[in-house]
């Protein structure tokens, strides 16, 4: 037993970056664990507007929730964050909204669903399934 004023270290979490890259999937299994928070990031012009780019984000989407799910549920699942970037490009509410309801739609059925985390700020009545980030002033 440590002393009793013994404080222990702090923990410090570890971040990994797939950025997306084919070559890292093979990985996925030494990393992805139900111990995790997985941020799941998109870029929010992409899904703005239907066509081509729309798609291939919401099929990277699908693809890492499919490989969060090989690799959580056997232990339970692991809580799963979508941020949605260039905020400062799509900064109409509505527009949000839209991407909300695209999300919910597209993966509502998926078993990973109930792990994506809300933000609770969001202006429908739930929240917005995505949270937002845009670049800070000078880049």
């Amino acid at each position: 037993h440590p002393p009793p004023h013994h404080t222990p270290p702090p923990t410090l979490p570890t971040f990994a970056d797939y950025g997306g890259q084919v070559v890292f999937d093979a990985l996925h299994v030494l990393f992805l664990t139900s111990y995790g928070v997985y941020i799941c990031c998109f870029n929010l012009q992409d899904l703005a507007l239907p066509g081509p780019d729309r798609e291939e984000g919401l099929y990277f989407l699908m693809t890492w929730l499919n490989s969060i799910a090989i690799h959580t549920m056997d232990s339970g699942g692991a809580p799963i964050v979508f941020v949605g970037s260039r905020k400062d490009q799509v900064s109409d509410p509505v527009v949000h909204g839209e991407i909300s309801a695209l999300l919910d739609e597209t993966f509502s059925s998926h078993i990973m669903w109930p792990f994506v985390e809300y933000d609770e700020r969001g202006h429908t009545g739930k929240g917005r399934l995505w949270f937002s980030t845009k670049p800070p002033r000078g880049i």
